[in-house]
């Protein structure tokens, strides 16, 4: 299992697991919902009242709270991406310097690549390579 694999598995597990949660309390809502929608007489004045203030409330805390997980989420996904990019620097800068090789572009910069010159695939085997410990995107440091 590659070390990106490990990271987005791992990711997609705790998005699950809150995304579960948010479900959860859209259901609570549904059924408050429900509640609220019964005929007139069956709450008192007063009694609709608490239910619709309590509807509203919890409607925004619903709210606040799937903002609070999506920004949670989005800071993990920009930190895990960071770790990421910090191991793969890691591994290139250990090729470049092991090849002798002084610069070295993204495919993305590059306007003229020769193919003795790439070091793509050994860049690729050396991550993926990699055991856990090494690349654990939960830590700053390799």
């Amino acid at each position: 299992m590659t070390l990106t694999f490990r990271a987005q598995q791992k990711f997609d597990d705790m998005a699950q697991e809150k995304k579960q949660d948010l479900a959860d309390s859209a259901e609570a809502l549904s059924d408050l919902q429900k509640e609220l929608s019964a005929p007139p007489n069956t709450f008192s004045a007063k009694e609709r009242r608490r239910k619709e203030k309590e509807f509203e409330e919890e409607t925004q805390d619903y709210e606040n709270e799937k903002n609070r997980i999506q920004a949670e989420l989005d800071e993990r996904n920009q930190e895990m991406t960071r770790l990421l990019m910090g191991r793969i620097r890691d591994v290139v800068s250990g090729i470049a310097k092991k090849e002798g090789v002084d610069l070295v572009l993204d495919s993305n910069d590059a306007v003229v690549v020769k193919g003795r010159m790439d070091l793509t695939g050994e860049v690729l085997r050396s991550f993926a390579g990699m055991k856990p410990d090494q690349a654990d995107l939960n830590s700053e440091g390799p």
